[in-house]
């Protein structure tokens, strides 16, 4: 909000169009993108309970204590940033569209000046030549390949969530942040399971600024230890 104000009074009248469709954009690119990557990583994971206890495991070996899992944890947590590569290669948000400046040639093919570009990253994130099984989610393919970072601005391209080079997401360091720290208190803190008699999960997508569950992820709790108000309040 802080940004958005400077952004009200710096820009001028004339080149604001529609301040509200800005601001609109700004704010659902931030939450709905977010929501939706930790919701599908909490879908991935349902299905695949050892892959959760593994996840607790090494935050109980690192973490120890009863409280909230901190962005300084992240670092020493390596199979929870497995899972995250994993489930942002699977369930990238949506890449911002380009626009060729100059007339162009790539691969045999002309784009003029001015043409919207769109990065597939469903199929580079599915490439059989570079994923093995690739429509399965399997986050020790990146425990084998600690090389690949989709934080990274140049290559490899392999895993690139937020895009790469100078045009990749100006927020892609708060938005990795954002999910690390949600999912890894939603799994340190929580057990989970499905509701009683649901025994699947529906994996069905539908489109938005991130391709999103179309039936939303329902989940029951149980925490697995008493988190004083205290320690919430420290974190």
């Amino acid at each position: 909000m802080i940004f958005l104000s400077h952004w009200r009074r710096t820009c001028r009248a004339s080149r604001v169009t529609n301040s509200w469709s800005v601001e609109q954009e700004m704010l659902n690119a931030g939450t709905e993108t977010s929501s939706n990557t930790s919701e599908w990583a909490m879908a991935e994971l349902i299905r695949r309970p050892e892959l959760i206890e593994r996840a607790q495991t090494e935050m109980d070996s690192v973490i120890g204590s009863k409280r909230l899992v901190e962005e300084s944890d992240i670092q020493q947590l390596p199979f929870l940033q497995a899972v995250m590569k994993e489930n942002f290669r699977l369930h990238p948000p949506l890449l911002l569209p380009h626009e060729s400046r100059e007339p162009t040639e790539l691969l045999g093919y002309h784009f003029p000046a001015g043409t919207e570009v769109l990065v597939n990253s469903f199929a580079i994130h599915r490439d059989p030549s570079v994923y093995d099984n690739p429509d399965s989610f399997d986050p020790d393919r990146f425990l084998a390949r600690p090389h690949v970072d989709h934080m990274s601005t140049s290559d490899p391209y392999e895993l690139m969530p937020f895009g790469k080079g100078l045009r990749m997401c100006p927020g892609y360091r708060l938005a990795n942040t954002m999910v690390a720290l949600m999912l890894a208190n939603l799994l340190y803190v929580f057990d989970w399971s499905l509701p009683e008699g649901q025994t699947e999960v529906d994996m069905t997508e539908t489109i938005g600024l991130s391709v999103s569950k179309k039936q939303p992820l329902f989940l029951v709790p149980k925490p697995r230890f008493e988190l004083s108000l205290e320690s919430v309040a420290e974190n």
